[in-house]
């Protein structure tokens, strides 16, 4: 299964810490490729979702990234 939920709960020890990284984030969002969506609009493509990064996990990337941008600003 795979879901931005993949994306938000490898997050919080890391934002914690301070080790919130553009690295990380992309890594986490990275990893919902090889996993089959089950929830959502991507969970009717089946099986063709895998090989592909689920949308909901690369719009909550992005709005990491962008809270990594406002922090360091």
């Amino acid at each position: 299964e795979k879901t931005m939920v993949d994306v938000w709960s490898g997050l919080p020890l890391s934002l914690q810490s301070g080790g919130l990284t553009h690295e990380k984030i992309g890594s986490l969002v990275e990893a919902t490729k090889d996993l089959k969506a089950t929830k959502g609009r991507a969970s009717y493509v089946g099986e063709r979702s895998i090989g592909h990064i689920d949308p909901g996990s690369a719009s909550s990337g992005l709005l990491f990234e962008a809270l990594l941008e406002t922090e360091a600003g």
